[in-house]
């Protein structure tokens, strides 16, 4: 496949019913647990696509980093010589990287008026839905991270894991620049009332 549509359509391509299966019951959960957050002060349109948008961008961001290792024309054997990437595993972790900076957005935020002294509450089932949602993000992404430390990583799971790693930085600089942009959004429209 040649062309910018690689970079996108290799998210619905697997490599087999198992493949397909995990792919799945990692994104869904975390899309289930990243569109809780995301859609708790806001209309579910406005935050269905800003999950589209940090998906599809960390799918981009992953299928990057992978063309990038590979632009001397080196790459993962499959066979027949040819390089494979199949998996929407990137848009997963970019989803991760999302529940991740809103989590530490959110649990900033509670800190922050607490020392200013504003009455937030934020209730038990918050805080668990919270811890849940960072023991989810930090097992899909630790699996990874201790493959790296470990140094039991083959050339085909070393591309595997920049992949994924690169759509999570890319889902973490996507977060952080629409929360931004909610920001300068609000902070104008206050500027305009005043």
């Amino acid at each position: 496949m040649d062309g910018m549509t690689r970079f996108l359509t290799y998210m619905w391509v697997h490599d087999g019913p198992g493949h397909l299966w995990s792919n799945l019951v990692t994104q869904l959960t975390i899309a289930w647990l990243a569109s809780i957050g995301v859609c708790r002060s806001k209309k579910p349109l406005i935050a269905n696509a800003e999950i589209a948008l940090v998906y599809l961008s960390a799918g981009i961001g992953g299928g990057l980093a992978f063309q990038m290792r590979h632009r001397d024309g080196d790459g993962v054997d499959d066979g027949d010589g040819a390089i494979s990437l199949v998996g929407c595993s990137a848009g997963a972790f970019g989803l991760a990287g999302l529940c991740i900076f809103d989590t530490a957005y959110e649990i900033a935020d509670w800190f922050m008026t607490r020392v200013f002294n504003r009455d937030t509450r934020m209730t038990a089932t918050r805080w668990t839905f919270l811890a849940a949602r960072t023991i989810c993000c930090t097992l899909v992404v630790g699996y990874d991270v201790i493959a790296l430390i470990s140094g039991d990583v083959d050339a085909a799971r070393m591309e595997t894991i920049a992949v994924h790693l690169a759509g999570l930085v890319v889902g973490l600089i996507v977060a952080f620049a629409i929360r931004l942009a909610k920001i300068f959004i609000e902070i104008g429209s206050q500027l305009i009332a005043f």
